[in-house]
C-alpha cells in the first residue's frame, strides 16, 4: 500500500477517534481493524478538534477515505442513491472528456498510417540504395571499357 494512503488512514483514524460513539459504531468492524492495522505508525497527525473538517489540513487521499465512509455508513438510503448518481455522471463526463482528447476511433488509423509511411520511407532508401550501387557498377564498367 501506498505511504500516502497508510498517512490517510492515521488521519482518519485520529478523526473517528474525535467523532461521537454512536457514528463510528455505525462503520463496520472490518474497516475499523482495516484503518489501525494498515495506518502509518510514524506519520505525525496534526488534527485540530477545535476546527471543522473544512478547516483542517487534510490529506486528499483522506477526504476520498472520509466520503467513503460518508457514503456507505452514514449516509441516509436517499442521501447515498444522490451520491451514486453524481458519480457515476461525473464518470461519464470524464470519460467522454477522455475520448474527445484522445479520439479512440482514429487511434488505430494514425497507427496504419504511421506504420505505411514508415514502410514507404524504408522502400525508397532500399530503392535509392539499389540505384546507387548499380550506378557505380555501370561506372566501373565504363571506366573498364574506356581504359
Amino acid at each position: 500500500m501506498k505511504e500516502s494512503y497508510r498517512c490517510a488512514l492515521a488521519e482518519v483514524d485520529e478523526i473517528l477517534k474525535l467523532s461521537d460513539e454512536e457514528s463510528v459504531n455505525k462503520i463496520s468492524k472490518e474497516f475499523l481493524e482495516f484503518i489501525k492495522n494498515n495506518k502509518s505508525k510514524d506519520y505525525k497527525v496534526k488534527i485540530d478538534s477545535n476546527k471543522c473538517l473544512q478547516e483542517q489540513n487534510l490529506l486528499y487521499e483522506t477526504k476520498v477515505i472520509l466520503a467513503t465512509i460518508y457514503r456507505d455508513y452514514w449516509a441516509t438510503e436517499e442521501e447515498r442513491k444522490e451520491i451514486v448518481s453524481k458519480t457515476n455522471i461525473r464518470l461519464e463526463e470524464i470519460e467522454k472528456e477522455k475520448n474527445k482528447e484522445f479520439n479512440y476511433g482514429d487511434l488505430f488509423k494514425k497507427s496504419t498510417q504511421e506504420i505505411e509511411n514508415k514502410n514507404l520511407v524504408t522502400i525508397e532508401k532500399k530503392d535509392n540504395f539499389i540505384k546507387r550501387t548499380i550506378n557505380k557498377i555501370i561506372e566501373k564498367i565504363r571506366g573498364i571499357f574506356k581504359g
